[in-house]
């Protein structure tokens, strides 16, 4: 059986998670410091709009330029379940209304509304399905596996022909420097010097407990005051001068990345240079550690 079972709108449920809701964001504003490592944190002081800030519609325009011709069936299929997945529907409405309000927005942060549109949009395909299997049986199975090519090669269409493609080879290098870093034993700092920490992978890809710095100094001198903590450098190949010289280039990448990068590496150890903090473990990804 290919149906999706529907359900009447259980309000008394959706009521429910509106208070769960309601209270969550009380507890958010009132004790902050429980979601945040920084004791001082205010949410709504602004600091992620340093990062950047866009207009109330970026994300419906975002949304368009990555689903592109899919987007219109996506929204058909959508609301040929409006009522028997009326829950799924107020949830993908208030993260992208709520995700609005906020003034920096990245793509990733409306992606369990994506996700939901998806299954949403997979189950009025299989309502579309069961009513064609009761005028044709035969004709249901040839929908079914119409239907599951469909899904399959505009899945494919999108990641390699939309804005998604580019996303395939973002950070590669920085990843690839850390897969590199990994297999380095002796390994006890590095410093991001024209990368910034964000768009690094972090401790997910490094595997090892060694510290990470970034710093506003620029020029050989001022670094040389500075390479005793890291014996290890992530540099733009132009910014290579910078470095005292006994950094020596181990591998550079140019190739799928819009800069190049190149790490540069020293013999010896590292010690702790005061003034020169590393970052901390709440900045960089942990994640996969």
């Amino acid at each position: 059986m290919l149906r999706v079972a529907s359900t009447k709108i259980d309000w008394l449920l959706i009521a429910v998670l509106l208070v769960a809701f309601f209270i969550r964001l009380g507890v958010i504003l009132l004790f902050p410091s429980l979601y945040h490592p920084d004791e001082n944190f205010q949410p709504f002081e602004g600091v992620a709009s340093r990062f950047g800030v866009a207009p109330m519609d970026w994300y419906f325009h975002r949304l368009i330029d990555r689903w592109s011709y899919a987007l219109p069936i996506l929204i058909l299929l959508v609301m040929l379940r409006a009522r028997s997945s009326m829950l799924w529907i107020l949830v993908i409405i208030a993260i992208l209304l709520t995700h609005s309000l906020i003034p920096h927005k990245e793509y990733r942060f409306i992606f369990p509304a994506t996700a939901c549109i998806v299954v949403v949009a997979a189950m009025g395909t299989a309502d579309l399905i069961e009513r064609l299997r009761t005028v044709s049986p035969q004709g249901a199975w040839l929908a079914a596996m119409a239907a599951g090519f469909l899904w399959i090669a505009v899945s494919l269409a999108l990641a390699v022909t939309s804005k998604n493609s580019k996303e395939w080879y973002r950070a590669r290098a920085v990843i690839e420097a850390e897969f590199l870093l990994a297999k380095s034993p002796k390994l006890c700092g590095i410093l991001l010097y024209d990368v910034f920490w964000a768009n690094t992978g972090g401790y997910a890809y490094l595997h090892r407990d060694v510290p990470f710095y970034q710093t506003r100094e620029r020029g050989i001198e001022k670094l040389a005051m500075l390479a005793s903590a890291f014996d290890v450098v992530l540099v733009k190949r132009s910014s290579r001068k910078d470095l005292p010289k006994d950094y020596t280039t181990v591998k550079c990448w140019r190739k799928h990345t819009r800069k190049d990068l190149c790490v540069m590496r020293r013999d010896g150890g590292c010690n702790r240079v005061p003034g020169l903090e590393p970052l901390q473990k709440t900045e960089v990804p942990t994640f996969g550690r």
